[in-house]
């Protein structure tokens, strides 16, 4: 709602202005002032330098408000960042009940910043594996933007495959018979290639 605020007050403030700038000029007498204006007509619009600054104006506030700039006093609040939980009891067709608790975590995507949960998991196994001593910072350098992005691909995967399972009818599944090998990536440009198929 204050977003909505915002903005109405920002281009109602920008109209005013632009009506009293332009009641200080002296209006136009010609023969395209008394034109009946047809559709296309494009001699008949005729600029205006007032609006035109107070829209660019506009804009720039907007733009400060909405990036936190220093520059402007008003800002707008970012979108939500942080974790939520709640409690979920699912049902299945015979009546049995099972009750999770669903923990939401909102990450900051600008920033790169990875949940340091999961690498630090991820970098306990890989070193368990590869028998190494590796440190977090070693594993974050070398997989954290690979991490990021295929958690990402893999949740929006997966919440689109049971949006379909459970809007639709589905009686059957076609499997491609594509190779394992054509899918495992050799660097981050392959594997960004390969998670367009």
């Amino acid at each position: 709602m204050a977003i909505l605020i915002f903005y109405i007050i920002i281009f109602v403030a920008a109209f005013y202005i632009v009506k009293i700038a332009t009641s200080f000029t002296k209006s136009q007498d010609d023969f395209t002032s008394l034109k009946t204006v047809t559709f296309g007509d494009e001699s008949a619009v005729s600029p205006n330098r007032a609006a035109s600054f107070i829209s660019v104006i506009a804009i720039f506030a907007i733009w400060a408000a909405f990036t936190g700039s220093k520059l402007i006093p008003i800002h707008v609040p970012g979108p939500f960042i942080g974790e939520l939980t709640f409690n979920y009891t699912a049902m299945n067709s015979s009546g049995e009940t099972d009750d999770a608790d669903v923990i939401i975590s909102v990450y900051d995507v600008q920033s790169g910043v990875i949940p340091d949960k999961l690498i630090i998991e991820l970098s306990t196994a890989l070193n368990s594996c590869h028998r190494t001593n590796h440190t977090l910072r070693y594993w974050k350098i070398l997989i954290g933007s690979w991490v990021y992005w295929f958690v990402s691909i893999l949740l929006n995967r997966w919440i689109t495959i049971q949006e379909i399972v459970n809007n639709n009818n589905i009686n059957k599944a076609i499997i491609l018979n594509i190779p394992k090998e054509n899918l495992i990536p050799t660097d981050f440009l392959n594997f960004a290639f390969i998670n367009r198929i």
